[in-house]
């Protein structure tokens, strides 16, 4: 009787030790180095966190008016160049943006004999004819722009010459958007945060809120089992695509 006693307390204690390990196991987080304990109040920040996101997604009325930008600098560029095409990049493409984000637009267009300085300037020329406010033409910047600024959206507007890569770049971060929706909920509150800590300006020896979103990319990439794949490899193209 004392054996069978002794081996039914060895089983119940097993069983509350591994009920332990594994209320443990739910409070930790695993890092490149191992095992970190998290706060035992994790799980009360989510529902504040998620308030937070959803003050800061742009409204409809917001998409409405950067539309009704985009189809004004249309008509203005395509006077001029039929041939050119805008497109849209960056934070107010690619799903990441905020209803605080400025409108960063890509002009494609063939540059012929001139430089692309002299169609910035020409640029400027026609956009200022056509009644739009503050417009600049910046060109020893780093990626020479046009700034201008909307009156009627209020939306403050650079315009870049064939930045094709950073349009790219816009398509990917979108499809990655696409996949999963907490990437869009971890992403816009690292931005948040990085904001209002003054830590997301380049110019300042931080980093870009660009390079924040890659950053929560490859968390969810890393993480067991995988939340994201990653698009630029075959395998995990073909992941998204089958789904």
């Amino acid at each position: 009787d004392q054996e069978c006693h002794d081996s039914d307390g060895g089983q119940q204690s097993s069983e509350n030790t591994m009920s332990q390990s594994n209320q443990s196991r739910r409070l930790q987080i695993r890092t490149h180095t191992g095992w970190m304990e998290c706060r035992h109040d994790i799980g009360t920040f989510a529902s504040s966190l998620l308030s937070i996101y959803e003050s800061l997604k742009p409204s409809e009325e917001h998409m409405s008016k950067q539309s009704r930008l985009i189809d004004s600098l249309t008509k203005s560029v395509t006077k001029e160049w039929p041939n050119a095409q805008l497109h849209l990049y960056g934070s107010c493409a690619n799903s990441f943006g905020t209803s605080h984000s400025d409108v960063d637009v890509c002009l494609e267009i063939e540059i012929g004999t001139g430089s692309e300085v002299e169609l910035l300037l020409r640029l400027a020329e026609i956009l200022r004819g056509d009644n739009f406010d503050s417009v600049e033409a910046i060109t020893s910047a780093r990626v020479p722009i046009v700034r201008m600024l909307d009156a009627g959206s209020d939306f403050s507007c650079d315009i870049c010459i064939n930045n094709l890569l950073a349009v790219a770049n816009t398509k990917l971060l979108k499809d990655y958007a696409q996949i999963d929706g907490r990437l869009l909920q971890l992403a816009s509150i690292v931005k948040h945060w990085a904001k209002l800590r003054g830590v997301n300006e380049t110019y300042r020896g931080t980093l870009s809120s660009y390079a924040y979103v890659l950053m929560c990319i490859s968390f969810l990439q890393l993480r067991e089992p995988k939340i994201l794949p990653c698009l630029q490899s075959g395998y995990g193209a073909h992941i998204y695509h089958g789904c």
